[in-house]
């Protein structure tokens, strides 16, 4: 039987697309290779201390995930259906930062993929409320690759990057830092009548910021006070109580603390006569605060509110 024209197009049609269709999977399993499937990609958190001798409160790290954007998918899949991974948390106990074990990682979980295409999403850490904490205010994006292989949807590749980068860099950690410091009351007593073994009183008061937790107690240490581990952004006040004939001078009795130590200096001085009425001067020597026996403390803590 002879074909007509129209049977012999269809069959030199059907020729040339089984041709093209077989030609496909030799020239790709040719020039690519065979990808193993990925379920979970972990990030780290990098935790760091400011200053040597300070603790970091006990803190758990959470983070937030949204979609993106997606190219080379299904046309009906967009950054509001796309498939969502999950992330988990990270906790340090007391004093973590800038230990041996200041370094965790952070498990990603990805979802299933029902479309090859390239997915993006960006990652934030949930800003807390632990006082002398910084947390990471940047951003990391999380792109995965989904591509068919061998009749089946296969995650071929994950990366991570800084979202401002041009593609080409790599950013798979999130950075904190504790910032804490100690205030340092230092006294010194002058003047030939000064005395040693008075019993002088001091009050700090220390404010810290509104929305801020801090921790339950601080030490006080040293044989001049030392008021450790304060977190960064707490006021502090120190006054002395006014002693009868005593001239009192301080410095730095009043600030913010910003940096590793904060000292307020005390000076009193007592002046006088010996029995000839023949007035000497002064032979200054250093009085060290040595707990009770040496100075009285109020300390308190209270918010500020906010301007």
């Amino acid at each position: 039987m002879k074909q007509n024209k129209a049977e012999k197009l269809l069959a030199g049609v059907l020729s040339i697309s089984l041709a093209m269709g077989v030609s496909v999977m030799p020239a790709f399993a040719a020039s690519g290779e065979t990808y193993a499937d990925m379920d979970s990609v972990v990030i780290k958190k990098n935790y760091e201390l400011a200053n040597e001798g300070t603790f970091s409160p006990a803190e758990t790290f959470s983070f937030d995930i949204e979609a993106d954007n997606v190219t080379d998918a299904s046309d009906d899949i967009t950054p509001e259906n796309m498939p969502m991974p999950t992330i988990g948390t990270v906790s340090y106990r007391r004093g973590e930062a800038g230990s041996t074990t200041k370094t965790k990682e952070i498990k990603i979980d990805l979802p299933e993929y029902d479309s090859v295409g390239v997915y993006t999403y960006i990652i934030h850490e949930v800003a807390g409320h632990s006082a002398g904490v910084t947390y990471y205010g940047d951003a990391i994006l999380l792109r995965v690759t989904v591509i068919e292989q061998d009749g089946k949807l296969r995650i071929a590749a994950v990366h991570t990057e800084d979202p401002e980068s041009t593609g080409e860099g790599k950013k798979d950690d999130f950075d904190n830092l504790y910032s804490a410091g100690e205030l340092e009351v230092h006294k010194d007593v002058e003047g030939i009548m000064g005395n040693k073994d008075k019993y002088f009183e001091f009050t700090v008061q220390l404010t810290g910021e509104e929305g801020k937790t801090y921790q339950d107690s601080y030490a006080i240490t040293g044989d001049t006070i030392h008021i450790e581990n304060l977190p960064y952004g707490v006021e502090y006040k120190v006054s002395e109580t006014p002693v009868a004939d005593y001239v009192t001078t301080e410095t730095g009795t009043e600030g913010e603390v910003d940096e590793a130590v904060e000292q307020a200096n005390f000076t009193n001085t007592k002046g006088g006569t010996v029995d000839a009425g023949v007035a000497l001067e002064s032979a200054p020597y250093l009085f060290t605060l040595t707990g009770a026996a040496g100075v009285g403390l109020l300390l308190t803590l209270r918010r500020r509110h906010q301007k």
